[in-house]
């Protein structure tokens, strides 16, 4: 628990804000913060972006989500989340108790009994493993370590809006809850990554590029490993124009390693993107060295080459002791060169 317990408004210190503006993700990612009040049900106190308080589809959604059956004592470390799939969506749920001082309206109910929040992350189905479960933990982590305390304050902003009449101490506590609502929508900001326009266009309409999507997110988020080493598979050779072999500095691609495959008949390259960025319109050549120059080359183009991700690809062996070159490319430089000498590997 975090020891903010014992600041007030004021001495709340904010995590510096991204520079960059709420990307696309916005339009992907639903980020909504409840309780339950004992008389009128199931009330929407935070939304991320804010203008989701005035979908009424979503929150009719959430009202009927099943969290709200189960007590939050259910909630443990191994069952931590419920999980409502609607409308091509994963609404994924946990349920926590902070601090209280509002006059409840049940018997047995007092004022410092504690409130019952609800903490609700909707992303599309394609991305709800497991991007929502883990940016619905670092949420709950963050809100608990920097202001699950201060949480009342935000019931009780929502009961002095609704006031015709609106007292000194009603402003106080307005402005109040404002804070905490500038301190949420900072770490829903700083929990999800930036992703690009362009990035995302590419993505729409292919189910491993999806995939490879969520690894993007989460190494941006939690560090967490890329996905698995994708296979890609050569098309026929073709002799392109000799052209002397150039070499360039360390960059942000690295060669991994080369093996032998096929009863040596094949050349296994595996290459790694080592950077936390995606890497976009990649031209990758292999080809056969004689003499200082390139023959029987063969090259493709990786449209996005994603944080971490290992390349594999098989290149046929031209002759028995020869060199070849790996060269790596984008549109404006070279990435990387590369010799490959048989005698080295026998």
């Amino acid at each position: 628990m975090s020891n903010s317990k014992n600041k007030g408004i004021d001495d709340f210190e904010l995590e510096p804000r991204r520079e960059e503006p709420h990307n696309v993700l916005e339009g992907l990612i639903g980020i909504c913060l409840c309780y339950f009040h004992e008389a009128k049900g199931h009330l929407v106190l935070f939304t991320c972006p804010e203008n989701l308080k005035e979908d009424v589809e979503t929150l009719r959604i959430i009202e009927k989500h099943p969290v709200w059956w189960l007590g939050a004592e259910d909630f443990k470390d191994e069952v931590n989340r419920v999980d409502l799939e609607f409308g091509g969506r994963v609404y994924a749920a946990t349920k926590f108790k902070a601090k209280s001082r509002r006059e409840k309206q049940r018997a047995g109910m007092s004022p410092e009994t504690e409130e019952v929040f609800v903490l609700v992350v909707s992303v599309p189905v394609g991305l709800a493993k497991p991007l929502g479960d883990k940016l619905l933990d670092s949420l709950l982590k963050k809100i608990k370590e920097q202001v699950q305390d201060k949480l009342y304050v935000l019931i009780e902003k929502d009961i002095a809006c609704s006031k015709p009449i609106k007292t000194s101490e009603d402003l106080k506590i307005i402005k109040d809850g404002e804070e905490i609502e500038k301190c949420l929508m900072n770490i829903c900001d700083i929990s999800i990554p930036i992703i690009s326009s362009e990035l995302m266009k590419a993505l729409q309409s292919d189910v491993e590029k999806q995939r490879n999507l969520v690894y993007f997110l989460l190494s941006t988020m939690y560090g967490v490993k890329g996905p698995p080493a994708r296979s890609v598979p050569l098309s026929g050779k073709s002799v392109i124009e000799e052209r002397a072999i150039e070499h360039i500095p360390e960059s942000p691609v690295e060669l991994v390693g080369v093996e032998f495959v096929d009863n040596k008949k094949k050349l296994k390259i595996t290459v790694r993107n080592k950077s936390e960025k995606s890497l976009e319109n990649i031209k990758i050549t292999i080809a056969h060295i004689e003499e200082f120059f390139e023959t029987y080359s063969w090259d493709t183009v990786v449209e996005i080459w994603f944080p971490y991700e290992e390349l594999v690809f098989q290149y046929p062996r031209v002759d028995k002791n020869g060199e070849y070159i790996l060269k790596i490319e984008d549109r404006t430089e070279r990435l990387l060169v590369k010799r490959i000498a048989i005698k080295e590997m026998e």
